[in-house]
């Protein structure tokens, strides 16, 4: 994950009054996985990026483009199919 992914999704984090542990909870995953991802340890899987960005209010293209060229296309903002 570059640098400035990992401080966008901490920023919409912070815009949207957000936890680590509530985000978890809202994706449906552990907290240990949303730290990891938020930290750039780990990649989530296009199911759990596609919940990320819902939770968050983003565009799932925009958010993880440039860490995931075209694995959103068939997707529009917020996770909403075309």
């Amino acid at each position: 994950m570059t640098e400035a992914l990992r401080i966008r999704l901490n920023t919409l984090l912070l815009q949207n009054h957000l936890t680590k542990a509530e985000l978890a909870q809202r994706i449906g995953g552990t907290y240990s996985y949303v730290a990891d991802i938020l930290n750039g340890r780990r990649r989530p899987s296009r199911n759990y990026a596609e919940k990320i960005a819902v939770v968050l209010d983003a565009d799932p293209r925009e958010l993880f483009r440039e860490w995931e060229p075209g694995l959103f296309e068939p997707f529009t903002k917020a996770g909403e199919r075309k």
